[in-house]
């Protein structure tokens, strides 16, 4: 039988469904065989291309989701700065930890030592305040052992050169000076 109607671009379902609005109970495993079957069953070739017009249109594509308003993408990136900001924190934290631990925490020498709080002074502008995990950040400080640092500091602060605070610092000093702040 001949056909204006070409099946082979319909989908294997898409021929099922062709055949069930026939009740056509189709035999074949293969899609060839599926269409030899439609074309040999009968159907008038009018009502057949209106079934094939039917379902050879293409099905709607899924709604796309809207564009992700400018307020949300900043959130999206202020929340995604503070995530890294902690990550390197902990690496610096991690970097000191294996640094103290190849130094062995050794004291330092009275030069050295004096050197350390020339250093701390010089860092830091008199008024302006930094935390011990920025101080960390610093290479020059990174092999320095918190104890150490910890020594210098309460110099400093019996000097009246700084004072301290908790401060945001992950990284304390006697459990609580997380801030210095230079007066």
């Amino acid at each position: 039988m001949f056909s204006i109607v070409d099946l082979n671009n319909l989908t294997v379902s898409q021929l099922i469904q062709l055949a069930n609005e026939f009740n056509l109970k189709l035999k074949g495993r293969l899609k060839a065989d599926k269409i030899k079957e439609i074309m040999n069953s009968g159907i008038v070739d009018k009502r057949l291309q209106e079934l094939f017009n039917k379902y050879s249109k293409p099905k709607k594509t899924a709604k796309k989701k809207p564009p992700i308003k400018e307020s949300a993408l900043i959130k999206r990136v202020n929340l995604l700065e503070k995530q890294v900001k902690f990550i390197m924190d902990k690496i610096s934290s991690v970097e000191l930890n294996i640094s103290q631990l190849k130094s062995g925490k050794r004291g330092i020498s009275g030069i050295e030592y004096e050197n350390l709080k020339n250093k701390i002074i010089s860092l830091i502008k008199p008024g302006k305040s930094i935390t011990i995990d920025e101080i960390y950040r610093i290479k020059e400080f990174k092999t320095l052992s918190l104890e150490n640092l910890g020594r210098a500091i309460d110099d400093l602060v019996d000097e009246e050169l700084f004072d301290v605070s908790e401060g945001g610092s992950k990284l304390k000093i006697h459990d609580n000076i997380g801030r210095i702040i230079r007066r």
